[in-house]
């Protein structure tokens, strides 16, 4: 199983160490992708760097998205048609899940201000 990681700040960095530290995952499956392509540079051995999230999504069979909230939407429309066609229940409950998110702080703040 290809697994891929978008996403290597605290979450992202963690859960590749613990998957390169198990020795369990060979080297061509461990994908990762980042913003910052400079951060890339440390990752360990065992796990590979993508040029760009449309390819890691092309090529992992499970993806974690270890980005922060408010940049789900860049990271889904950068790579929308690759994660719509390959991973669509996901794709949809992010979307549902981010909105749901974002109507109920909206209704919040117009209750409190």
């Amino acid at each position: 199983m290809k697994v891929g990681i978008i996403g290597y700040g605290s979450m992202g960095k963690m859960l590749v160490d613990q998957f390169a530290a198990s020795g369990k995952m060979k080297n061509q499956f461990l994908l990762v992708s980042n913003r910052t392509k400079e951060k890339l540079k440390t990752l360990p051995a065992g796990a590979n760097a993508c040029n760009n999230n449309r390819e890691l999504a092309s090529l992992a069979d499970i993806v974690f998205l270890c980005v922060k909230p408010g940049d789900l939407k860049e990271i889904t429309e950068e790579g929308t048609k690759v994660i719509n066609e390959r991973f669509p229940a996901v794709a949809d409950q992010l979307f549902e899940k981010t909105l749901e998110k974002r109507k109920q702080t909206a209704e919040c703040a117009a209750k409190c201000f």
